[in-house]
């Protein structure tokens, strides 16, 4: 199970994190929300987090449901 509080604490503009599966989150934002600061944010606490070395997949969506490229 992943600690999805520290996610939404990075920043107001993320509207919810959700654990879609397991070893996977999606993370949902507002349509004005400093995305590339956040994903840096995020990449972060992820790399910190991995324990087990079992990969992390994160989908960064904007809360309209449009998925954000990275």
């Amino acid at each position: 199970m992943i600690d999805i509080s520290k996610y939404r604490a990075l920043s107001a503009d993320i509207w919810d994190v959700e654990e879609t599966k397991p070893h996977e989150l999606t993370i949902v934002l507002g349509n004005d929300a400093n995305v590339n600061s956040i994903i840096k944010k995020v990449n972060f606490i992820a790399t910190s987090d991995l324990q087990n070395k079992e990969v992390l997949s994160i989908i960064f969506a904007y809360d309209n449901g449009r998925t954000i490229d990275i």
